[in-house]
């Protein structure tokens, strides 16, 4: 395949690509943003952890969930199809000067590189896709710090966990002790080189993360962390 046929079919199969991959690629933003809040809510870096791309998809789920839910979503769908209804049945006389606004556009771009066209339409997605971001954004972050907010109350996976103190002073350890007699530690998540478990307290409105290696059961670290104030953005 020679000339304009070569061209046009290597334009046709690019945006066929970038059709296919924009719903994986929001799906993955949806699980990465949504651990990026749950986490930081524990004092944990997303960049820390060994996080495969399948637990980043499952964890899109809850984030979907409350997507669904949110009011603003539905706002913007109500909206979009109220514009598109609107537009197919506009006067004969508007569409036409529309019409004239939009052939020149048109006889521009079809005189131009397939690159070029590509590459404009690279940057239409990319300014969508930031205003989609500013939308997801807050309802992700309150799904994340909702669903945090329950370790404290003692709804998560309750765990009894043997741990490796020799590298640790003893604070640490009657600290551990206390919170695994009074059964409050808590798993909030693990990947596929530690635990990471929650202490929290029965006085204020914070606790202990314990970080533990799978090898060896080792206390790789203690970290303080508040718990989450819902409704901040």
């Amino acid at each position: 395949m020679n000339g304009p046929d070569a061209k046009e079919c290597s334009q046709s199969s690019l945006i066929s690509a970038v059709v296919v991959a924009a719903p994986a690629v929001f799906v993955y933003f949806l699980g990465w943003s949504y651990l990026n809040y749950y986490l930081g809510a524990f004092g944990v870096g997303v960049a820390e952890l060994d996080v495969s791309a399948e637990t980043v998809f499952i964890y899109a789920a809850p984030a979907a969930i409350w997507l669904i839910e949110s009011p603003s979503l539905w706002l913007v769908i109500i909206i979009t199809v109220i514009v598109g209804v609107g537009l197919t049945h506009l006067p004969w006389r508007l569409r036409n000067q529309i019409w004239l606004v939009v052939a020149p556009i048109r006889r521009v771009l079809s005189i131009m590189p397939w690159y070029v066209r590509a590459l404009a339409l690279l940057v239409v997605i990319f300014i969508f896709s930031t205003l989609l971001v500013k939308l997801v954004s807050p309802v992700v972050k309150d799904a994340a710090l909702t669903n945090a907010a329950q370790a404290w109350d003692y709804s998560g996976i309750r765990i009894l966990a043997t741990v490796d103190f020799s590298a640790s002073n003893l604070v640490k350890r009657q600290l551990f002790e206390a919170c695994t007699r009074q059964e409050r530690l808590q798993l909030v998540f693990s990947d596929k080189s530690s635990y990471y478990m929650l202490c929290p307290s029965e006085i204020e409105a914070d606790g202990l993360i314990y970080e533990v290696r799978r090898n060896g059961s080792v206390l790789a670290s203690v970290r303080r962390v508040d718990k989450p104030v819902l409704g901040e953005n």
